[in-house]
């Protein structure tokens, strides 16, 4: 029962006593919108397949579809100090006596003499009484205090001077002759806190949480259109907005608190039986793509049906550093609809997160959606920008800090390479001061999880989101287990973070949490938990505070990368100082309007002031982040797969002896089958490090008894547009450990070709050059460096795998492979001479039994491998 949370009060009957025990939408947990869509994914109706793509890649705004029509632009607003002043005038028909103009999106606070921005940190502006969120009723006693030192009296607060206060937006509309027949939706982006919609006099519905759109079918509401543009009959339109309500209780984050129609509306005709929602599938392995029919949820369950499935052929995965999409154009009852497809895995292997089987590194930035100008609704212009200082300064990741993003945002991430932990619209902060939080109640299960899926079905299609988020501070109830649960049935292709169910004295994970990410840990707490626990990713979801003059000691985070596979960064706290721009012309900060209670500047802590010009920590952070391993797009398209090479193309003197009892055959045989000989083992560890680079350690062993292997070595591959070596070692020519007094040491470079230039008429091994330190191959762009650790080592570079020269009796036979094959040998049999019918190389140029090890670093040439 929803009354639980009011058990407390037993004076509550007080409040009317003739009064209906049904209480308004605005004051029920339980009961979050009325006849509001459900939640989907944007979906964008289109005359033509061209115009869907322009859509989808950016080019074009979304209203130039010709089934889209933007209500952006100037309302009628009035404003009201609380509900019941607005009085029959919220609930009729177009009414503008008293009203002003105001820009939609936008911020009511922000355009014109209302009621003040107001900026508070972790409690609520208005007495906790819940699920009542205002200045009345006094009768009914606080849970508790707001935390209330140096607040002044609380009669001065502004919930007193504004008790509920109510702002209804006003306009006209038409409907074009070309959408008739169609269902008509409107789409608010983002409303805060509450709506109600009217339509020529009547009630739509009603919506809550104001980071996510709200949806509303309006086809019966409207008046009938005319046969000609020139006499279409007018639609008013009302949307009564409530600074407060029951919702407010979940969206308690540290930001201005504000108000209005702050993100973008508009009219969409869809076909009333085409797609309602859709969902992407695309296969990292193989290239498909299917794109699935979600219909409108109904009483029936429903089963998403495929509608379009293609192969994208030579497909490259999306990562930070290569963000390729591809646009993915379908038609589904004759409208075209166009999507942007990213391919990429997203797994945790061994208590790692891993992007595309590698383990990333999360370089991240919280960031509030917030202008200096126009507060919660921002430009796309202001977030091209964040786009662009966020990848200057080095960053590959953002936490939608504390609530989904413009849809805009996620767009732009995918299309720039932005990882994103995509956060719900849930946080209960200020509950801590009543000392029991709403996610332990059974009567906001619903919200908690409504939020929590809601946005996973808005944005589930966009590669950019790593991850999600259940909230923020909001401790931690049972209902987070059964948004989580949720969450994970409706997604189960991502994993899950809540910072609220960590064990904070042992930064422990709990079940409802896929990762180990802790608030402001210091470095030295971070290691005794690495030590302890590594069962999860440890991704700290906020660290190192940006307040002012600060970030110092930044970088003993980022050493413990290099020692703790399961580290694997986090999200600094913030991105910018949350400035208003006031009328001086000056930014201000909580107080600075009048606003009380307020948390003073206690929310400046960004790494860039209000217009992202950057604060001096902001080039510390870009430093120590440019000296970090992660992923490019050259290492995304190479797979460094080291695997022991014991045998060699046999030369010409090599077949003369190969098949004498007792000498290959053992070799022969472990080129088939992988089985050592008796007596032989190895192993390998491949470090990676914080400065780019890694190393590679590889031993190896025979005893006594076994004929050595020709190569003791380790083989991998490169893209075929590796073709240009430079080495320091012997040179130029080839040379082998008993012949290679006319080689001398030097600094030598060669394409493959000139590498392989000693043309042997039957094939076998070639071009090896040996006592080298350092050896580069590039492409031209990037440049692949291996430098030793110890001893030197010999190396090949062909255009054909070893194989290929064992198989070849004639040089024309030998076809050059789309990729480069690599040997680093830590030694090799000597090629002999003596004679070419059996005569061995010389004992002191043959492998001797004992102990082998190849030791080198490998990096590129900008040391960000």
């Amino acid at each position: 029962m929803r009354v639980s949370l009011l058990m407390f009060c037993a004076c509550a009957a007080a409040l009317d006593a003739g009064a209906t025990s049904v209480p308004p939408p605005w004051e029920d947990p339980e009961l979050n919108a009325i006849n509001r869509l459900p939640a989907r994914s944007i979906v964008i109706p289109c005359e033509s397949e061209e115009k869907a793509i322009a859509i989808a890649k950016l080019e074009q705004p979304r209203e130039s579809s010709a089934y889209i029509e933007s209500l952006n632009g100037e309302w009628n607003f009035t404003f009201y100090p609380n509900y019941e002043a607005a009085g029959a005038d919220a609930n009729s028909q177009l009414s503008t006596l008293n009203s002003k103009l105001i820009s939609v999106p936008g911020c009511w606070q922000l355009q014109g003499d209302y009621d003040p921005p107001l900026y508070v940190n972790d409690r609520y502006p208005f007495p906790i009484r819940p699920p009542i969120a205002s200045g009345l009723h006094p009768e009914i006693p606080e849970w508790s205090l707001a935390n209330p030192q140096k607040d002044g009296a609380k009669e001065d607060w502004n919930i007193y001077k504004f008790p509920e206060a109510v702002g209804v937006y006003e306009r006209e509309f038409t409907v074009p002759k070309e959408r008739e027949g169609r269902r008509v939706v409107i789409h608010f982006g983002g409303v805060s806190s509450a709506m109600t919609l009217y339509v020529n006099g009547k009630e739509v519905g009603y919506s809550e949480d104001s980071r996510l759109p709200a949806e509303f079918d309006i086809t019966p509401y409207l008046n009938s259109t005319c046969s000609t543009r020139s006499t279409r009959l007018n639609n008013s339109l009302k949307v009564v907005v409530r600074k407060h309500c029951d919702g407010s209780y979940l969206e308690d984050q540290d930001f201005w608190r504000m108000s209005g129609i702050f993100r973008d509306v508009w009219l969409v005709a869809e076909k009333k039986d085409g797609l309602y929602d859709f969902k992407v599938e695309a296969d990292a392995k193989t290239g498909k793509v299917r794109i699935l029919n979600v219909p409108q949820v109904s009483e029936v369950p429903c089963v998403p049906s495929v509608v379009y499935e293609t192969a994208v052929p030579d497909f490259k995965l999306w990562s930070p550093d290569s963000p390729v999409l591809y646009t993915v154009p379908f038609k589904v009852a004759g409208d075209w609809f166009a999507v942007n497809v990213g391919f990429r895995t997203v797994t945790i292997e061994d208590g790692v997160l891993k992007l595309n089987g590698e383990r990333v590194l999360i370089k991240g930035v919280n960031r509030h959606e917030l202008s200096p100008i126009g507060g919660y609704a921002m430009t796309h212009e202001e977030m091209e920008r964040d786009i662009r200082v966020i990848k200057e300064f080095g960053f590959n990741a953002v936490r939608t800090c504390h609530y989904p993003n413009d849809p805009y945002w996620y767009d732009l991430c995918d299309k720039n390479g932005i990882m994103l932990c995509s956060e719900a619209n849930v946080e209960g902060h200020g509950m801590r001061y009543a000392r029991d939080w709403l996610s332990k109640h059974e009567d906001w299960r619903k919200a908690h999880v409504e939020r929590a899926v809601n946005m996973v079905a808005t944005f589930r299609n966009h590669p950019s989101i790593i991850y999600w988020s259940l909230g923020n501070e909001s401790g931690n109830g049972e209902n987070f287990k059964y948004s989580y649960e949720a969450v994970k049935a409706a997604d189960p292709s991502r994993p899950v973070h809540y910072e609220g169910v960590m064990n904070y004295r042992k930064h422990q994970a709990h079940p409802w949490s896929d990762f180990i990410c802790p608030m402001y840990p210091h470095p030295w707490v971070v290691e005794e938990c690495l030590k302890r626990d590594a069962t999860k990713p440890f991704i700290m979801c906020e660290y190192a505070h940006a307040m002012g003059n600060s970030m110092g000691n930044f970088m003993e985070y980022w050493r413990l990368a290099e020692k703790y596979p399961t580290f694997q960064g986090g999200f600094i706290w913030d991105f910018a100082d949350q400035g208003i721009l006031g009328k001086d012309g000056y930014l201000k900060y909580g107080g600075d309007f009048g606003d009380k209670p307020n948390g003073g500047n206690g929310h400046c802590n960004g790494l860039f002031d209000a217009f992202r010009n950057p604060h001096p920590g902001a080039y510390e952070v870009k430093a120590v982040f440019g000296s970090l391993a992660t992923k490019n797009t050259k290492s995304a398209k190479i797979d460094f797969d080291f695997k022991p090479n014991f045998m060699r193309a046999l030369t010409d003197n090599d077949r003369g002896w190969f098949w004498k009892p007792g000498k290959m055959q053992p070799w022969r045989e472990w080129a088939k089958s992988g089985e050592l000989p008796t007596g032989c083992s190895t192993n390998m560890t491949v470090t990676h490090h914080v400065d780019g680079s890694a190393t590679v350690d590889w031993r190896f062993t025979f005893a006594e008894g076994v004929f050595p292997p020709p190569r003791i070595g380790l083989t991998f591959t490169l893209p075929a547009g590796y073709t240009n070596v430079t080495w320091v070692g012997r040179g130029p020519h080839e040379s082998y450990c008993d012949r290679k007094l006319s080689a001398h040491f030097g600094k030598w470079s060669m394409n493959v070709d000139e590498l392989n230039a000693s043309h042997y008429i039957k094939p076998g091994e070639c071009g090896h050059r040996s006592d080298v330190s350092r050896l580069e191959i590039s492409d031209g762009k990037e440049t692949i460096v291996i430098e030793t650790l110890g001893a030197p080592f010999g190396f090949n570079v062909w255009p054909w795998t070893q194989d290929d020269l064992e198989k070849a009796n004639h040089e024309e036979e030998l076809v050059r492979r789309d990729f480069i094959t690599v040997n680093i040998d830590a030694a090799m049999m000597g090629v002999g001479g003596d004679d070419s019918w059996g005569a061995l190389p010389h004992d002191e140029y043959r492998p001797k039994p004992g102990d082998y090890r190849l030791a080198f670093r490998i990096l590129d040439s900008e040391g960000t491998r």
